[in-house]
């Protein structure tokens, strides 16, 4: 299973306001597999031609159930008055 970046947020600040970016629910596990059945039989008896056949598709769906940010979010708040720089983005280049 591969590992994934949280999600950030930088928030608070008047001079550029909110941004955040997040790579929302990869990794994504989604697959439709299909299959094919079928078979044909004819017969030929004197001037008679018996064709008979059948066929079947089976069709799965499979994905993942689960929603939400799976590998964690950060938020940078210049709000946060307890370790804040009072720069959410500067906090966010410190790991704050």
């Amino acid at each position: 299973m591969a590992t994934n970046s949280p999600g950030i947020e930088v928030t608070g600040n008047a001079a550029y306001g909110t941004f955040e970016e997040d790579n929302a629910y990869i990794p994504w596990k989604n697959s439709n597999p299909t299959y094919t059945l079928r078979d044909n039989l004819t017969k030929i008896t004197g001037k008679h031609n018996l064709q008979f056949g059948a066929y079947a598709v089976i069709a799965q769906k499979n994905e993942q159930s689960s929603f939400g940010s799976q590998q964690g979010f950060l938020t940078f708040d210049a709000a946060n008055s307890n370790i804040s720089s009072r720069n959410a983005f500067a906090d966010l280049l410190l790991g704050t």
